[in-house]
């Protein structure tokens, strides 16, 4: 196969390309015409179809943190037990607190050590 002949093949496949691309179009506009046509006579709105105001959809809904299981024994800072422990439950545990000193369900922050 020589040089022109590749060529030949290069620009056969791109023609062949661009033709399947013009394709696609059409038919995602006859689709796009389809969809308004229903959401028309069947008066959806955006909420029906999932939809944000500015035609986005819409986010799920942010799933809760968590429930706080451990409080700071000299602090307000609390965390829920999991991912990254905070770095003032470590110096916690490193000063000889131990989970249950630290738990909130014991309603009281731990003593001071």
């Amino acid at each position: 196969m020589n040089t022109d002949e590749i060529i030949e093949q290069v620009n056969a496949h791109r023609e062949k390309e661009s033709k399947l691309l013009e394709e696609w179009q059409q038919i995602r506009a006859r689709a796009q015409e389809q969809c308004i046509h229903l959401i028309d006579v069947f008066e959806f709105t955006a909420a029906d179809l999932h939809l944000g105001k500015d035609g986005k959809a819409i986010k799920s809904p942010v799933k809760n943190a968590g429930v706080p299981k451990f409080i700071n024994p000299d602090g307000p800072e609390t965390w829920t037990g999991r991912g990254k422990r905070p770095q003032w439950y470590i110096q916690a545990k490193e000063a000889g607190y131990t989970d249950d000193d630290m738990l909130i369900a014991n309603n009281t922050p731990a003593e001071s050590k």
